[in-house]
């Protein structure tokens, strides 16, 4: 659904995959500590069984948590369609420079998955969703990948957002220029309902915990992430958006034209 919303090919189960993303899920709720990481630990595995951990089963569950979306969440309730919505929104202070999460799920080229859930003694949810695919070589060349996302006549679920999460856009190779500093780039985001004052985005804006903004050319999916979030607390339900980038250059290194798009935002819950 998230990458129906985003306008991107469907995602197939993997029954290969599967026993890699598990055994992440359980590996990862055994240590059940706070080094929470894409590589675990073999010592830290060994103390927590309090001996000499599988040698086998650690390999991989290692490999699935080093090639899959991670989760943890506190108590036992967490389904993974909760873990879903914390990778696309992922803009907490020590991921939103990055978008890692996010990207990886809305990479146009991901065809194939798997996913893990598993719970720790401690009562915590660790869950994996596998990601390390590039098998989806079908119409997967989108001149950007935007969230939320303007594809379906601009309208977006607010449910599948929220007024102080970041905004993304990630650029093409194929439309773009890719070594656009992020200097060069000016966003400005307008909520049209209400004739609001424009907000701008720039290299300024610093602020992990408020008004930030970003490029990462690290390559998470599309290796060219534009992410700006605005000033406090959108109001979402009912509301417009609009949506100008302004300074891209196309692949030949002339000025391209600005990306410009408008979200209207409503809900799917009935009154």
């Amino acid at each position: 659904f998230a990458r129906y919303l985003a306008g991107l090919n469907d995602v197939s189960l993997d029954a290969g995959l599967k026993p890699q993303a598990q055994t992440a899920a359980e590996l990862l709720a055994i240590i059940d500590d706070t080094t929470f990481t894409h590589y675990p630990d073999k010592t830290a595995a060994d103390a927590a069984v309090a001996n000499t951990f599988d040698q086998v089963f650690f390999d991989l569950g290692s490999a699935g948590a080093t090639e899959s979306n991670l989760f943890l969440g506190t108590g036992d309730s967490w389904v993974l369609s909760e873990s879903i919505a914390q990778y696309t929104n992922d803009t907490d202070p020590a991921t939103i420079d990055k978008l890692e999460r996010r990207r990886l799920l809305l990479n146009p080229e991901l065809g194939k998955t798997a996913f893990g859930r598993a719970y720790s003694p401690l009562g915590k949810s660790f869950m994996t969703m596998h990601t390390a695919d590039a098998s989806n070589t079908a119409g997967t060349s989108p001149a950007y990948v935007a969230w939320p996302s303007p594809v379906h006549d601009g309208y977006f679920p607010a449910e599948s957002f929220g007024g102080t999460q970041a905004w993304s856009v990630s650029l093409s190779a194929a439309a773009y220029d890719l070594t656009l500093p992020a200097s060069a780039l000016t966003v400005t985001l307008t909520n049209i309902t209400d004739s609001g004052t424009p907000e701008t985005f720039t290299v300024t804006d610093t602020d992990v915990n408020g008004k930030y903004f970003n490029v990462d050319t690290n390559t998470y999916g599309i290796p060219y992430v534009i992410i700006f979030r605005p000033t406090g607390s959108l109001p979402l339900v009912g509301k417009k958006y609009s949506v100008e980038i302004a300074g891209l250059l196309d692949t030949s290194g002339a000025p391209a034209p600005d990306i410009t798009y408008e979200i209207e935002f409503f809900s799917v819950i009935l009154p």
